[in-house]
């Protein structure tokens, strides 16, 4: 099965569609399957990017998981503690290589007071975050684990990869559909630096040519194509009127999306129309099969 499958788009747009205005609900992905050196990869990758829509932030925390499944977190720089009770809503797990698997995930969080019951974990975590457009947070966490402080101080170092939705609060809201294809097209990415680290950091053997363009990748119209377009957000009517003319839609930078009953979804890049600045994937919609010209075509 190849990734991203059609399931776990339309698992996704679901949740998006349900969840996406909601702060107490969390949207994440989980890749499974991350040895050290693919961490540090992946690592020394962000911190490269200068792009990010809010400082890099790194936290040593202690996790305290009670009986009662309410989380205690001690930040250990600012010595503040907070509770969190998480509910699991659903989960749907795929495989997007190999070698890493991927846990999609949607839950509440809701804080708490202060819980008295049994600790029965303890995990100690350093992690780095880095926001993206202020929409999606990449978090890269080293994990030690234990019955006890001392066990998890002693415990062998857990390399984690998660990537949540953050964008609640933006205005306008972003379409369900971008911020599917937008989170399918991050974790693909982040499975393929971990892939080319496994492998030394060379770049992945060729694959058999596929005949059409993949997705992410950028694209061109065929002159004279206008878009067929979806409302840019839950409240908002679709831009243009439905259907973005062809001398607008030329001067927009485009990237494939899928196919679908013979039309391609593409979205927008983000870009400038007259005067007005449009953010990452505000534009989305339809084209004819045929009116694409990718960048190798």
């Amino acid at each position: 099965m190849s990734f991203p499958d059609g399931l776990t788009r339309q698992t996704l747009l679901a949740w998006f569609s349900n969840h996406s205005r909601n702060p107490k609900m969390e949207i994440e992905a989980r890749i499974k399957g991350v040895t050290h050196a693919g961490f540090e990869a992946v690592l020394g990758k962000m911190r490269e990017n200068k792009g990010w829509s809010k400082p890099p932030k790194r936290a040593e925390t202690w996790d305290l998981i009670h009986a009662s499944q309410v989380r205690e977190t001690r930040d250990v720089e600012t010595r503040t503690t907070s509770f969190m009770k998480k509910q699991r809503g659903s989960i749907h797990d795929t495989q997007a290589s190999a070698e890493h698997a991927v846990r999609f995930g949607v839950s509440s969080e809701t804080p708490c007071d202060h819980d008295d019951s049994a600790v029965h974990m303890y995990r100690h975590k350093t992690r780095y975050t880095f926001v993206h457009k202020g929409m999606f947070a990449f978090e890269l966490t080293r994990v030690q684990q234990g019955a006890s402080t001392q066990l998890a101080r002693d415990a062998p170092v857990v390399h984690e990869i998660e990537l949540e939705f953050c964008g609640q609060r933006l205005e306008p809201p972003p379409n369900p559909q971008y911020l599917a294809d937008s989170m399918l097209m991050k974790v693909q990415d982040i499975v393929n630096q971990l892939t080319r680290a496994a492998g030394g950091g060379a770049p992945p053997a060729k694959r058999a040519r596929v005949d059409g363009p993949q997705e992410g990748q950028p694209t061109r119209l065929q002159p004279g194509t206008a878009v067929a377009l979806e409302p840019a957000g839950h409240s908002a009517p679709p831009p243009f009127g439905g259907e973005m003319p062809a001398e607008v839609a030329a001067k927009v930078p485009w990237v494939f999306s899928h196919f679908d009953a013979g039309l391609a979804h593409v979205a927008s890049l983000p870009c400038n129309i007259d005067i007005k600045n449009y953010p990452l994937f505000y534009f989305y919609g339809t084209v004819p099969k045929g009116a694409l010209l990718t960048d190798s075509g």
